[in-house]
């Protein structure tokens, strides 16, 4: 039987740790209630020579902002792409939320009373316990893209944007520079898949809005990847419905990746506190999701506790739309 295994392989929150560990090239299993029950699960395989690996990340911003944490980035990175051919794997995933801090040159030394009152990223950047950075933003993103170059060339992979990843903090603005370290002809994986373009807040083309086709062959053939920008422009979604509305996509199936979509009560998310403006889950249900068929699942991040238990820091539910199929 041909399958397709879709590994998490960093929780939605930067600031939860995942349960089972890369440690080489096997894998360790921990016991968060009793942390001596280490079990070694064994070198990782598939369970037939037909079955295939898709890469979910989750969350990276925290990874970011130190040097040992971006180690860490770049460890996951690593093992990806040593597992390319053990794991079959055929891409990655990422649903934005790249760097913690999208485009502030100094903020090192800011006091934790600062940063309580929302200087910088209110009381959630505290409580992630991060009061302090060792980079600028443009370290951040310089980390980020970095870690992301082990896969270049090797590996497509389809990411999008955070509200960590526009203005000059979280969200504050649609600015981002997300198309400047990750374009078109960085990666020429991506680029054998890219079929549709999106654009910017300046109308240039930009990849936080793009639609990939990735070719799984036999029985499954081609699947394909919508990613949008953390709450998606009205104009974006004009787009994506136009795309989608194409004679080409009809009938195909398609994996929505976008920011903000599903909360952990597993109910559609509305962001109205951010100033940046665009769509919210609920509203991309309504506007996108609910009246296409060809959209079969939406994998999003944005929402979590600040707890290291996997539970509480992931989500998934099922619905129907409009035609009567099932949306996961």
């Amino acid at each position: 039987m041909n399958k397709i295994k879709i590994c998490l392989l960093a929780a939605l929150c930067a600031a939860c740790a995942p349960e089972c560990l890369a440690v080489g090239n096997r894998i360790t299993y921990v016991d968060k209630k009793n942390y001596d029950m280490v079990k070694d699960l064994g070198d990782p395989k598939l369970s037939s020579d037909d079955s295939m690996s898709i890469i979910l990340l989750g969350d990276t911003q925290a990874y970011t902002t130190k040097r040992a944490n971006a180690s860490i980035l770049r460890l996951m990175m690593s093992w990806i792409a040593s597992q390319k051919d053990i794991l079959n794997i055929k891409a990655v995933l990422g649903v934005g939320d790249i760097v913690q801090i999208s485009n502030k040159i100094k903020f090192r030394n800011d006091s934790v009373e600062e940063i309580k009152k929302g200087y910088i990223d209110g009381e959630n950047f505290y409580r992630q316990g991060n009061p302090y950075c060792e980079y600028s933003s443009t370290g951040m993103w310089l980390e980020a893209s970095a870690a992301y170059a082990i896969l270049d060339n090797k590996l497509p992979y389809f990411i999008t944007t955070g509200n960590h990843d526009h203005g000059a903090k979280m969200g504050d603005g649609r600015f981002t520079r997300f198309n400047e370290f990750f374009n078109v002809d960085r990666n020429f994986k991506n680029f054998e898949c890219l079929c549709e373009v999106g654009f910017d807040e300046n109308g240039k083309d930009a990849l936080q809005n793009a639609v990939y086709k990735l070719p799984l062959g036999g029985k499954w053939g081609d699947l394909y990847f919508m990613t949008l920008e953390f709450k998606p422009r009205a104009e974006i979604i004009d787009w994506a419905n136009k795309i989608l509305a194409k004679p080409e996509f009809k009938g195909k199936r398609f994996v929505l990746i976008t920011h903000a979509f599903l909360k952990l009560n597993k109910k559609l998310s509305s962001e109205r506190g951010y100033k940046v403006e665009g769509m919210s889950g609920d509203e991309i249900w309504e506007k996108l999701v609910d009246i296409h068929p060809e959209i079969k699942a939406v994998f999003c991040g944005h929402h979590c506790l600040p707890v290291n238990d996997f539970e509480f820091s992931t989500s998934f539910t099922t619905m129907k739309n409009k035609s009567g199929g099932e949306v996961a």
